[in-house]
Order: C-alpha cells, then structure tokens, then sequence
C-alpha cells in the first residue's frame, strides 16, 4: 500500500501546480488500469509476488529520493519497474524510458539504482 492517499494520487494522476504539470503520473504507463486503486493492487502484486525473470536488488545508498534498504524490481518483458520500502510501503510502479533516465538501457537504469542482486 502508499503511505497516504495524496501520494497514490499524485503517482497516478500527477501533480499540476497553478495549471501546470510540474510532474506526470504513471496513468499513461498503465492504459489498462482504470483508476489509482488499480494502480496501488497492480503495484502490490508487481513487488509482493514478480514474475520469475524479475530483476531485484536493494538500494545501499541514501540520498534525495533514494532511500536505504529499499527493493527495487525490473521486469524487463513488461518494462515494469518498482520500489518499495523496507516494510513494505509501495513507493512507485513505472515504466521507465531512457530519454528520461539517460541511461542507454532500462536494464542499465535498473543497475544503477541498486548495486545488489538477488536471483
């Protein structure tokens, strides 16, 4: 589950400011899931029970927007990628995109984010 409710929120739909976008949701990533509570199970299931070909490592740096301890999963086929903190707590779902990223992969993004991987 999020944490709060404005934070399902704000990763589904966005955030605007004064009209304006100052950050996307995840809406558009996922066509096929109809609302944010959609969304929050799709993301439960994605963290709690992956595919078996399913990336996962765990974040051992801090910093802004990287929290310690966290799991990190890639699945590469259906370009999911999602985190979640140590207990528990869903922090996002996504499908990453390397001209947002920089990174020349999403396999290479997942990498970056998390140095150890757990088969």
């Amino acid at each position: 589950m999020f944490d709060k409710p404005k934070l399902l929120k704000e990763h589904w739909d966005g955030v605007k400011k004064n009209g304006v976008v100052v950050k996307e949701g995840h809406a558009k990533d996922f066509p096929k899931l109809k609302n944010s509570k959609e969304y929050e199970v799709s993301s439960q299931k994605f963290l709690n029970n992956p595919p078996k070909d399913t990336l996962t490592g765990i974040r051992k740096g801090k910093g802004w927007n990287k929290q310690e301890n966290d799991t990190v999963r890639y699945h590469e086929k259906s370009n999911k990628f999602a985190i979640m903190s140590k207990d528990g707590t869903i922090r996002t779902m996504y499908k990453p995109d390397p001209k947002v990223h920089g990174f020349k992969t999403n396999k290479e993004y997942f990498h970056h984010e998390t140095r150890t991987i757990i088969e």
